[in-house]
């Protein structure tokens, strides 16, 4: 559910996100992005029309996401997958 605080008012629902954790936003890029914990991915949206343009599939239970914008990337880490991140190769 996505919600219009200036006029304090439901405004749309983003569908298809089973298990919402999270949220990103990336407004120089007109995209949004939702982390789904029970859907195992992340929904992509248009910012202006909410409507999703695409996912991305994760690892298990994807949880905290966050937009970097120096790097123009979205990370989406799990709560309870298995993967792990190897340093120094």
């Amino acid at each position: 559910m996505v919600i219009d605080l200036d006029k304090n008012n439901h405004r749309r629902d983003i569908p298809d996100t089973p298990g919402v954790h999270g949220i990103a936003l990336a407004p120089e890029l007109n995209k949004g992005f939702i982390s789904n914990g029970r859907g195992n991915n992340v929904t992509i949206f248009d910012m202006k029309t909410l409507k999703a343009t695409g996912t991305a599939t994760t690892e298990m239970n994807p949880d905290d996401i966050t937009y970097d914008r120096v790097s123009s990337r979205v990370f989406a880490f799990n709560g309870h997958g298995r993967s792990r991140q190897r340093h120094g190769d």
